[in-house]
């Protein structure tokens, strides 16, 4: 529902700066990575449960300017500076924006504990529909969710911030003012050198390859897509976004893992790598097919020094001449600009998709601008195996057609025109696709 409201709290990794507790064990550097890493798998969270609820993520930020955090994590979040004063006096005022701007419910939440995800989240925000406060305890006795259905200013006043009576006294302080409370089940943060031992459970992934394929109405093409993944592949994930026809029984007939998500290639692409167990992620299209050795292509790109990113040439599967001179233009961009798009099956680490917070939730233009983002830390290779793609917009629209409507899109996007006005424009009343 678009009145609950999720605040996320988190300062930019600067060196020396951020996570000064761990420090002494990890050094500067290492600190400033873990809070990276944090900040990212957080705000993918926050994006999944906000993608299923309808809710809405202000993530409130310090250390940097808002540029230097939608450089990191995206253009497309809600970036609001955090107030002077105490963790008290910071955490109140975001909540009384938050209902000064019409929330009904708000849960705010930290980065320090990543197991706490979509569902727990979504837990805290149901139980404010029958409580005034919700709230999920840390293990150390801090909280690492604190939600309400009205301002209470008071859980914010003279609270012992840093110690292991936080929750308590919060608890108790609610419980004085009449207020009607649902306790969580507690979780591990990460804040002192003694919480490290817990960041294996979370960090540490077999290793292997996920293949993730978001899809809608896709009978025609599914099985074909799944056949060329299970080559080389530990997993191959389905994610539907509500298909109504044959989809879903058959990519499970085909051997996938099938999910269900909310509709839309971006937030379905990060629901799969949410629930993916390999180290090393690829994003397959359900029109498209996988080259021969595909995997071992995969984590030869991934290993090169400096790399982030990888993606395939292009290949498209059709007869038509002048499809052979889209597949040039496409390669030759690729290889000059580096700039794939998601029909070339982009893949990455698993670790520095997380550090970025998964897939902006375009409608369209989500794989450009993934790539983007990735391209400002890391390399983009592209690989000379060819991936093949079903001819079909080409097909029902024409190449030339098809080749100049994107064309004016991608300028369009370069001018400052919304995804969601190219999105409708782009399919123009056609058959949807994710």
């Amino acid at each position: 529902m678009r009145n609950d409201r999720l605040l996320l709290f988190t300062r930019y990794p600067t060196p020396g700066s951020t996570k000064t507790r761990l420090i002494p064990r990890l050094g500067p550097e290492g600190a400033a990575d873990l809070q990276e890493w944090l900040t990212g798998h957080s705000v993918l969270a926050g994006t999944l449960w906000a993608n299923r609820s309808g809710g809405s993520l202000d993530i409130y930020t310090t250390g940097a300017p808002e540029s230097a955090f939608r450089s990191w994590l995206g253009r497309e979040h809600c970036f609001l500076p955090q107030q002077d004063g105490d963790l008290g006096e910071r955490l109140q005022s975001a909540a009384t924006a938050a209902f000064a701007s019409g929330a009904e419910r708000v849960c705010m939440i930290g980065i320090d504990c990543p197991s706490l995800g979509p569902a727990q989240i979504q837990e805290a925000f149901d139980a404010l529909h029958h409580h005034d406060v919700s709230i999920i305890p840390a293990s150390d006795g801090g909280y690492v969710l604190l939600g309400f259905n009205s301002l209470q200013a008071d859980l914010f006043r003279e609270i012992p911030w840093g110690t292991g009576t936080v929750c308590e006294t919060t608890r108790k302080r609610a419980i004085e003012a009449g207020l009607t409370l649902w306790t969580g089940t507690p979780l591990d943060d990460v804040d002192v050198p003694d919480d490290l031992h817990h960041l294996p459970t979370w960090r540490a992934t077999p290793k292997g390859l996920s293949v993730i394929i978001p899809a809608y109405n896709e009978e025609e093409h599914i099985s074909n897509s799944i056949e060329s993944a299970l080559d080389g592949s530990r997993e191959v994930i389905v994610v539907d976004g509500g298909s109504r026809d044959q989809t879903v029984p058959q990519a499970e007939a085909a051997g996938a893992t099938v999910i269900t998500g909310v509709k839309g290639r971006g937030p379905q692409q990060n629901l799969g790598a949410w629930h993916a167990k390999g180290d090393s992620l690829l994003f397959l299209h359900a029109d498209c097919r996988l080259p021969k050795g595909y995997a071992q292509e995969v984590e030869k790109v991934l290993s090169r020094q400096g790399t982030g990113l990888g993606a395939f040439s292009l290949q498209i599967a059709g007869k038509h001449p002048g499809l052979r001179w889209v597949e040039w233009a496409v390669n030759l961009r690729s290889r000059v600009r580096k700039r794939p798009y998601g029909d070339q099956s982009l893949f990455i680490r698993r670790d520095l998709f997380e550090r970025l917070g998964g897939f902006p939730g375009y409608p369209l233009l989500e794989d450009l601008e993934f790539v983007l983002q990735v391209s400002r830390r890391r390399q983009v290779a592209i690989s000379p195996l060819r991936n093949a793609c079903s001819p079909r917009r080409w097909d029902t629209r024409g190449i030339v057609a098809t080749t100049l409507r994107n064309q004016q899109i991608l300028l369009a996007y370069s001018l400052g025109v919304s995804p969601a006005t190219l999105a409708a424009w782009y399919h123009g009343g056609k058959r949807e696709t994710v």
